[in-house]
């Protein structure tokens, strides 16, 4: 509907992806190399709709505590050639299916993450998911060889945990989020009409077979995605975060998702912790419980400060 709000993520991406000792504002030096030998660091992999200024509060923990640490963070969407998800069969799935601008920036996460000794890497949803396989699909011994833990932060959870009418809801938040984190206002009444045309959306999808499958395959990877991130990562301690009243990735969700490694690697350490708040609003609600947290996972992986 008019007016139209276009953005060209191409040339918008030095906002969603940092690579850096510390916050800048400058993209140019953002994402400049640095002298990294010897580093431990964190990739942090935001959830559907996030910018790197909705995950500030997030880095600003690992700046807290961890100000030694490289800061590696992937934001804003994973975007995919259109229908690719619907087309293609795993592990195909996970296989040149991304559109130039998210290959690259996959590549200059990697490309940082290859100069470290010792990594955390904190998945944010099922988005965060999502590009975590896809990292790993890219190169996964040299990540296997790095990684110390993984912190799933309100992920993830598989397609049964999802009903078809969550997908439009869940959608319409993320570009709402999005766009609020390029800082594109819209004009009054826009975000409610957008709201109204997702429940109309949501109720099709009920209706449609076909359709409720598509948006189910939105919502989250295919279970052939899920068994290969389980077996490819490394055996490392894992955390898993949730809330009782997250909406988006429900907790029984996450729960199964914990379980699933577990069975997947018995000998691993993975724990659930729940707290506070909405889906990744924890580091707001419940902010000590949701930092301790981390730190006790640090510990267990034994990183911390050199």
């Amino acid at each position: 509907s008019e007016p139209a709000v276009n953005i060209a993520l191409g040339t918008a991406w030095g906002d969603v992806l940092r690579l850096g000792d510390r916050p800048t504002a400058d993209a140019e030096q953002a994402s400049s190399r640095l002298p990294m030998g010897g580093t431990q660091a964190v990739l942090l992999l935001g959830f559907g709709g996030s910018s790197l200024a909705s995950l500030a509060a997030f880095e600003r923990i690992y700046e807290r505590r961890y100000p030694t640490w490289l800061r590696i963070i992937h934001a804003g969407p994973l975007l995919l050639e259109a229908d690719s998800r619907h087309d293609l069969k795993p592990p195909d799935l996970l296989d040149g299916v991304v559109l130039p601008e998210s290959a690259a920036a996959l590549d200059r996460c990697l490309a940082a993450v290859q100069e470290c000794e010792r990594l955390l890497v904190h998945v944010q949803s099922n988005q965060g998911h999502m590009v975590w396989s896809h990292l790993l699909r890219r190169h996964p011994q040299m990540l296997r060889a790095r990684v110390r833990g993984v912190v799933y932060d309100c992920a993830a959870a598989e397609q049964p945990f999802f009903t078809p009418s969550m997908g439009p809801d869940i959608q319409t938040k993320s570009v709402l989020a999005t766009l609020k984190g390029f800082g594109v206002g819209l004009p009054p009444g826009t975000s409610a009409a957008i709201e109204a045309g997702a429940v109309a959306e949501g109720a099709a999808a009920e209706r449609s077979v076909e359709q409720a499958a598509k948006v189910l395959s939105m919502l989250a990877a295919p279970p052939e995605v899920f068994a290969f991130q389980r077996e490819t990562e490394p055996p490392v301690p894992a955390l898993c975060l949730t809330s009782e009243i997250d909406s988006v990735i429900k907790a029984d969700g996450v729960r199964e998702f914990a379980r699933r490694l577990t069975q997947a690697q018995p000998a691993r350490s993975v724990r659930v912790e729940v707290l506070r708040g909405e889906h990744v609003m924890q580091v707001y609600v419940d902010t000590a419980k949701y930092e301790a947290a981390i730190v006790a996972l640090v510990a267990d992986a034994g990183m911390g400060e050199t």
